[in-house]
């Protein structure tokens, strides 16, 4: 069985965009997953985390979300989520 490799941020960027362009190419979830040597569910965490990022945002993300939010006032929560409705 193989052990768990963690990739950084920037080559889980890379890896969704080149997914991007297979799925353009036609081609299915688990298909792409296995040209990316990840599983399907890691595909799918992958893109609910870092959809829409660069390499540089992701980079950023990342040392933003393992530093305390409170020493210096990055948050590591989409801004989208601090919004309120108008009630």
């Amino acid at each position: 069985m193989a052990g768990r490799k963690r990739n950084p941020a920037e080559d889980i960027v890379r890896k969704l965009r080149r997914a991007d362009e297979l799925t353009a190419a036609g081609k299915t979830q688990e298909e792409i997953a296995a040209a990316l040597e990840v599983s399907a569910a890691t595909l799918y965490n992958w893109r609910r985390q870092y959809g829409g990022m660069d390499t540089d945002t992701a980079k950023d993300s990342k040392s933003c979300a393992s530093r305390t939010a409170s020493s210096n006032g990055c948050s590591p929560r989409p801004s989208w989520r601090k919004m309120h409705c108008g009630r």
